[in-house]
């Protein structure tokens, strides 16, 4: 199974990609962003998959044990979720968050047009003030503003940081 992210439908010429799998939600985002080209994919032969919430659920299950939860979109975490629930996938994206969770669970990853990652990033909170580290919650939102939560020992602003 081959599932595409938008960048694969922003990118690829139509041969690349029919056949392929997609989450409903990206066709807003690609009217967004190319109104034309989403009138050319209307005509291609994809598999639009609305997830449902189990399939949901394991995707924001997965994407918080590898830490990116936080760094995903809901159009990414449609398209994860569509990836972890076929067999023999393959993943193409250049979204390195996608890129992440798929290889932490062992997943099929290629790149559209960047450069695919080299390596599994995992994630943790740092203390701004106390400098103590945790892990990340699942219920964690990196909002426009930045982290959302605050410190137990010294009440600080928590920082997404990747683990060394």
């Amino acid at each position: 199974m081959r599932v595409l992210d938008t960048s694969a439908l922003l990118n690829w010429p139509p041969e690349k990609i029919s056949g392929g799998f997609c989450a409903l939600s990206q066709k807003e985002e690609v009217e967004r962003l190319s109104s034309s080209k989403m009138m050319l994919l209307e005509t291609l032969d994809i598999q639009w998959v609305e997830p449902t919430h189990e399939m949901l659920d394991y995707a924001r299950e997965s994407a918080a044990k590898s830490g990116d939860l936080a760094g995903l979109s809901h159009v990414d975490l449609d398209v994860l979720s569509i990836a972890l629930s076929g067999d023999d996938t393959t993943l193409y994206t250049d979204d390195y968050r996608l890129q992440n969770v798929a290889a932490f669970f062992q997943l099929n990853v290629e790149s559209v047009v960047v450069r695919k990652s080299k390596q599994v990033w995992a994630w943790h909170l740092k203390c701004r003030g106390c400098r103590t580290s945790s892990s990340v919650p699942q219920e964690f939102d990196l909002s426009k503003k930045g982290n959302t939560i605050e410190c137990d020992r010294c009440g600080a602003q928590m920082e997404l940081k990747r683990k060394n």
